[in-house]
Formats: C-alpha cells, sequence, structure tokens
C-alpha cells in the first residue's frame, strides 16, 4: 500500500501486540488501512512480539502509559501527565494532521481540553462502555465524569466509533451526528485461517470472550442446559478466561453438564480455528449491566460470520452493528432464559433457516466488516475531520 505523506498520531493505552481483544484488533485494522502515516504513543510491550506497523509509521512506546487491565490511580495520573507533556514536547515538531486519541473518557477530555489551548484537531474513539458506565452508574465519581465528559466531547472535533449504538449514546447528549463515523468492527485475518464453505452438519455452539458478568456466559450455559433434553446432541464451547470461569464451571457442575459444556480457557489461534470449524452456531449473551457496563459491538461476532456461522448476541449494546435480527442471527434478551434457549433452538433445528443466515452473515461481512473497506472510510473521515 502507497501511503500518504500525512501524519497522524495516535494515543492509545492498549495498542497490539498481542493482536488480541476486540478495540486493539479494531484500531489496528484501521491504522494498517487507512493509507495514512501514523506515529502511535502506547504502552510497552513484551520482547516475545514483533511490532505490527510499517510504511513509514512508528510506534512509541513508554513504561510512563499504563494500559487498561486495571491500573491504579497512580498510574492513571502518570498516564495521563504524560501525554499531556508528550503532545506539548512533540506537537510542533512532528505537525501531525490531527491527534486520535483512546485512553478513556478522563484521558480523551483532558487532551480535547488541551486542543483547544493549543488549536489541534482533535478525534475520539468512542467505546459503549465507557460512555454507558458515567451515564448511568449511580455515585458521585461517576457523576462528576459523566458532566466532565458531556463538556469535553461537545468539544471534539471528531468521533469515531464501532457501533451505531454508541453513536446514539453521544448524539444523546448534544455530539453533531455529522462529526460521528460509525466503523464497524472488522475479522482478524490471522485469526481466518480457513473460511470453512462445506461443514458436517452438528448441534455445536461455540462462544468466545474474557469471562466477566455483562458477556453472558453464565445465561449461556443455563440455556444449553435447558435445551439439552430436546437436542440430544448439543454442545457447547467456551473459549477464554476471566472472573466468571468459576461460576460458570459451578453450573456445570451442579448440573452435571461436564459431558457437554467445556470451558476451553485461553488457547492457540490453531486450535479456536478448529472450534470454529467444528461449529454450527456463535452466541455471545451479554447484556448490559445495572451499572451500565456493556458491550460495543464485539469483534467476535465478524470473526464468527468468517467461519460460516449465525450468531446470537444480547440487547442494550451495540450488537445490531454486527447482527441484523432475523437475517444473519438474533438480537435477544439473554437474561431472558427462554427467550435465549428458543432463538438457540430455532437455528439449529432449521436447516434452511440456519444456511439462510450463514449465506447473509457472508454477505453481510463483506459489505460492512471488511478491513480494507472500513481502513479507507477510517481514513476518508478523519482527513475530512483535520481540514475542517
Amino acid at each position: 500500500m502507497e501511503y500518504s505523506q500525512k501524519k497522524y498520531l495516535l494515543i492509545s493505552p492498549d495498542f497490539p501486540p498481542p493482536n488480541i481483544g476486540g478495540s486493539k484488533v479494531w484500531l489496528l485494522n484501521l491504522v494498517k488501512n487507512s493509507g495514512f502515516k501514523f506515529d502511535v504513543l502506547t504502552c510497552v510491550k513484551s520482547p516475545k512480539f514483533d511490532e505490527v506497523l510499517s510504511g513509514g509509521s512508528k510506534i512509541y512506546r513508554s513504561s510512563y502509559v499504563s494500559n487498561s487491565s486495571e491500573p491504579s490511580k497512580i498510574q492513571l495520573i502518570k498516564t495521563y501527565t504524560y501525554i499531556c507533556y508528550w503532545i506539548l514536547r512533540n506537537l510542533k515538531i512532528k505537525k501531525y494532521e490531527a491527534v486520535l486519541v483512546n485512553p478513556g473518557v478522563i484521558g480523551n477530555g483532558l487532551v480535547i481540553i488541551l486542543s483547544k489551548l493549543l488549536n489541534f484537531k482533535i478525534i475520539v474513539a468512542g467505546h459503549g462502555e465507557e460512555i454507558t458506565v458515567p451515564l448511568y452508574k449511580k455515585n458521585l465519581k461517576n457523576f462528576i465524569k459523566k458532566h466532565f465528559m458531556i463538556f469535553t466531547y461537545k468539544k471534539a472535533d471528531g468521533f469515531f466509533v464501532v457501533c451505531d449504538f454508541c453513536k446514539r449514546l453521544l448524539i444523546s447528549f448534544g455530539v453533531s451526528e455529522n462529526i460521528i463515523s460509525v466503523i464497524p468492527s472488522c475479522i482478524n485475518p490471522d485469526k481466518i485461517k480457513k473460511i470453512v464453505s462445506k461443514k458436517l452438519k452438528r448441534n455445536n455452539i461455540i462462544s468466545v470472550g474474557r469471562l466477566i458478568e455483562r458477556k453472558g456466559f453464565h445465561f449461556l450455559c443455563k440455556a444449553v442446559i435447558s435445551l439439552k433434553t430436546n437436542i440430544q446432541d448439543l454442545r457447547l464451547d467456551i473459549v477464554g478466561d476471566g472472573p466468571y470461569f468459576k461460576i460458570c464451571q459451578k453450573i456445570i457442575n451442579d448440573n452435571k453438564a461436564g459431558d457437554y459444556i467445556k470451558l476451553h480457557g485461553e488457547i492457540s489461534d490453531e486450535k479456536l480455528a478448529t472450534l470454529y470449524g467444528e461449529s454450527d452456531l456463535f452466541v455471545l449473551a451479554h447484556t448490559m449491566l445495572d451499572n451500565g457496563d456493556t458491550e460495543g459491538c464485539p469483534t467476535v461476532f465478524s470473526e464468527a460470520m468468517a467461519n460460516s456461522l449465525p450468531v446470537i448476541g444480547g440487547s442494550g449494546a451495540g450488537a445490531d452493528t454486527a447482527i441484523v435480527d432475523n437475517y444473519n442471527g438474533y438480537i435477544v434478551n439473554s437474561k431472558n432464559i427462554d427467550e435465549l434457549s428458543s432463538s438457540i433452538k430455532k437455528i439449529l433445528l432449521d436447516e434452511n433457516l440456519h444456511k439462510k443466515m450463514v449465506l447473509n452473515g457472508k454477505l453481510k461481512l463483506s459489505k460492512d466488516h471488511n478491513p480494507k473497506i472500513n481502513g479507507k472510510i477510517f481514513g476518508s473521515f478523519i482527513e475530512r475531520i483535520s481540514k475542517k
């Protein structure tokens, strides 16, 4: 790819490698396929991984920048201070067309304020859960965070977001629709070893993600257990680790479901590709928690479609960007086990419906989740915003 001579700065505490995690995969795909050069300010990486950018782009890794994996208050203060210092030190020297930020609501807001003082274009990466928690969680900390977010976000020059849900949230508190670009999650080509065109029909379900409350793996286990009497050869494979691993394991043990529900933990890409190939349906039973914690549009939906699977996701978040209800899957109230079970049953037991949803998923993938196409959309958007 030929790159424009224009250069942008991306500030993101999380950035590959490793090339895992939906938002990191999304960012990397956009940057690599934008047609522009980027400097990326991010956290340090493990020496066992190689860098991921070329073509005149450069990654600046600093021990002063902490990733988003439960940083302490001291680490956050250090991160925000260093980001502002780095901008002040480098902005005029590097002559960036615009600065793109992704360090969360407080970090984003601080750089937005700095952009108004120093007169540079600022474009924000918006994520659903970063917005919903300040909006919906009722305590003093989030009350302050909410009003800081609303005050600063309305001053940003542009937003790029992964789902329509996030766009609707931004519009709800006054951000102009004209400066928001929805760019859906894209498949990670390195994880899709082979797009399966013909499969041996089974009744295998796969679910992938970090085992945390909002992703609803405990709901999915209960739904599969309730369906076992109707679908004798039903099987569920759950890939991932996290605090809800033990909770799901208890549900499995209590219901003597270990023969047909397996928790794999973290596995290799090769093993994951094998499980995708052996599966007939992908389900992520996510939901919005009472404190506003929720999903955006998980990248695993596009990975599942790339592996010829219909997809079921939860309501109350951004699944509708990837799943068109009754077209390539279903969007359900995951807390309602009967509703979740019924949707699974419909897809697995109706061969014609299953085939239709597989085909529609491939069409949806090629239209809305292609990394090269979406990268160009991203490039055009940030160029438009930087020229305003």
